[in-house]
């Protein structure tokens, strides 16, 4: 199928123009299609920035990882996975004359006896491609061996112009590489790896009409791509060296970490579920994307493994680390990082062993749990982030630190070690209602938050923080009433015990705080209510019925959070309650207001239609009746 043509001259060297003046280089004139390849993972599109040929991703290729600019597309090595653009060589203007094709490519398994970087499939009139090719066309490669000798090299095929050229650029070492193709105004052909061209030859031989496509040909399902592809760039123009010296120049991201693969459960020392090695090292982070094809997905640790970090990056595919191993948390730097980078949901159910310094970074929206054994050895786990770290088991009897900077901190487990929620953070017990555990001292510093949910009298519907060492609070308590539950006059929930001695300094209630009362007593702090027996209809809980009562009664209307002193009228607030607070209103004596005095404010005959409907009414705060 090839032309028997090899036409190349001894490499020469780019110009050095790396440095400043490279990065000053503009590397945008005649720019026709630049594909970034930075979409984020689950990609089915790749943009074009510059024109109007976005490129469709088919098969295996896994999107969002790290590229060599910035993010980069993986492909696999199997038929039918390509990006197939919409731009063709006579709609870009670049089917005769001069033109540049450019990209970055990283490979290191060539199995194949061809890999395709840029390819269009006119039939036997204009097929071509740049590609990379391990010799096993080693009987028409004069000094080549027969068979191939497994090496990477670049070629360019044109059965409708030079035909196949071999160029011996190695690009097989898993390392990124800038690869072009280019031809001048007066058809000579150039191919260039990284700061080196090869001269190629004269043919005045058309691209033709084929869709253009990265990492296979475009539809014949043959020669796929086995490695990374990143920044395809194609040009009307020969980029000069000082050009190819600025794309060079472009800052690479940090390397990928190893990013699981598979799109079902295994192994987390199965090789064939990760990019790259298996994460089994103090160098090594874990990290789990998105999967489009599973929403959950189990990673069983069966034998012991090391890492220096784990990160969840998917808000639509939700991880277990699960297995009777332990899977040990060691980092050669010192630091060892946990993040949810997105709105997901992920666990451990594995056993997790800590052997240095831990940020857990958790996203708004996202949540990590632990469900099995957390053993700090010591060690200090600083949780920040907006999301919710949750503690749901028993810690053991290796303790540690445990500082809660930002989001919030809860769960059902125990915690061995100190407990230190501080300005900004929150801490809240439970799984909805529930008993967190600390096995050391509590401090709530001035600006943290206590997160306290009430749905019931009985042990297990309230919220509680058991301190087995000494508790000293400040800032807030935040009350939330859960499952339609309303306090009645007398009820008391201890919500914070401690062994040893607890105090509180400038300590406030804020949510459903109206009526209850922060109590200490002994090594206790309580929540009493003392609303539920007041005077009916005082839904403010102030000891008198007046216009203020009307207006409490008004913002809730429609809504299932209850109010104060209701007789029992529960929820949704709504007509009923109006007519509790006006009858205790007009007895005399009761209240500010005596009747007569002032008149009892009327609703709207809409408001009280729609309180009795159940539906809820938007109603505007007003300072006082009118």
């Amino acid at each position: 199928m090839f032309r028997n043509t090899l036409i190349w001259t001894a490499a020469t060297a780019l110009a050095a123009t790396l440095g400043s003046e490279a990065l000053a280089q503009d590397i945008t004139t005649g720019l026709l299609g630049h594909w970034k390849l930075d979409e984020g993972g689950g990609a089915t599109v790749a943009a074009d920035s510059v024109g109007a040929n976005p490129g469709a991703v088919q098969g295996a290729v896994t999107t969002g990882l790290s590229g060599r600019v910035d993010n980069g597309y993986v492909f696999a090595g199997t038929n039918a996975n390509r990006v197939l653009t919409t731009a063709t060589a006579p709609l870009l203007g670049i089917d005769t004359g001069p033109m540049s094709m450019f990209g970055f490519v990283k490979t290191a398994d060539i199995g194949t006896i061809q890999q395709h970087i840029f390819s269009g499939n006119n039939g036997a009139a204009g097929r071509w491609n740049l590609g990379i090719i391990d010799n096993s066309m080693g009987s028409t490669i004069p000094g080549e061996p027969p068979g191939g000798d497994g090496v990477g090299e670049l070629f360019w095929f044109h059965n409708g112009g030079l035909g196949f050229v071999h160029t011996d650029l190695v690009l097989s070492d898993n390392t990124f590489h800038l690869v072009g193709i280019s031809r001048s105004a007066t058809n000579d052909w150039t191919a260039y790896v990284d700061n080196t061209t090869f001269a190629l030859g004269n043919s005045a031989g058309a691209l033709g009409g084929s869709a253009i496509s990265f990492g296979e040909r475009p539809n014949a399902g043959q020669f796929p791509l086995e490695g990374t592809l990143d920044d395809m760039r194609i040009y009307n123009r020969v980029l000069s060296a000082a050009d190819i010296a600025a794309l060079l120049a472009q800052p690479s991201p940090p390397p990928t970490p190893n990013q699981w693969t598979a799109n079902a459960s295994g192994s987390w020392l199965g090789a064939g579920n990760w990019l790259n090695a298996v994460p089994n090292g103090t160098a090594d982070i874990a990290r789990f994307g998105a999967i489009p094809s599973a929403a959950n997905i189990t990673v069983v640790v069966d034998s012991a493994v090391t890492a220096k970090g784990v990160a969840f990056n998917s808000a639509t595919t939700s991880y277990i680390v699960a297995g009777t191993q332990t899977l040990t948390l060691d980092s050669d730097t010192g630091s060892i990082s946990l993040g949810v980078e997105q709105a997901g949901s992920h666990e451990f159910q594995a056993a997790v062993s800590v052997n240095d310094g831990v940020t857990a970074n958790i996203a708004a929206g996202g949540r990590l749990d632990f469900n099995n054994a957390l053993r700090l050895n010591g060690q200090t786990l600083t949780k920040s982030g907006d999301g919710t770290l949750n503690i749901n088991n028993q810690l053991g009897s290796l303790t540690g630190t445990v500082n809660v900077t930002a989001g919030a901190l809860g769960g059902t487990g125990k915690l061995g070690g100190a407990l230190n929620n501080q300005a900004g953070g929150t801490v809240a017990p439970g799984a909805s209602a529930g008993k967190l555990s600390v096995s050391g001292a509590y401090t709530q510093a001035a600006g943290a938050t206590l997160a306290i949910e009430l749905g019931g009298t009985a042990a297990g519907l309230f919220d509680q923080l058991a301190v087995a060492g000494t508790a000293g609070l400040s800032g807030v308590v935040d009350i939330s009433l859960i499952n339609g539950f309303t306090p009645a006059n007398g009820d008391s929930f201890e919500i914070v015990s401690a062994a040893s001695t607890l105090t509180m300094t400038g300590l406030t209630l804020a949510g459903d705080s109206s009526g209850f009362s922060l109590v200490k007593t002994g090594n206790s702090l309580f929540l009493n209510f003392a609303g539920g027996g007041g005077v009916a209809g005082d839904f403010n809980a102030d000891g008198f019925v007046d216009a203020a009562d009307y207006t409490a009664w008004r913002d809730r209307l429609g809504s299932n959070t209850p109010l104060p002193n209701d007789n029992g009228l529960g929820v949704p607030i709504g007509a009923q309650h109006y007519t509790l607070w006006k009858g205790s209103f007009g007895n005399p004596g009761v209240g500010a207001l005596a009747a007569g005095s002032s008149p009892v404010p009327e609703p709207s005959a809409a408001l009280l239609l729609a309180a009795v409907a159940g539906v809820s009414i938007l109603v505007t705060r007003r300072g006082g009746v009118r």
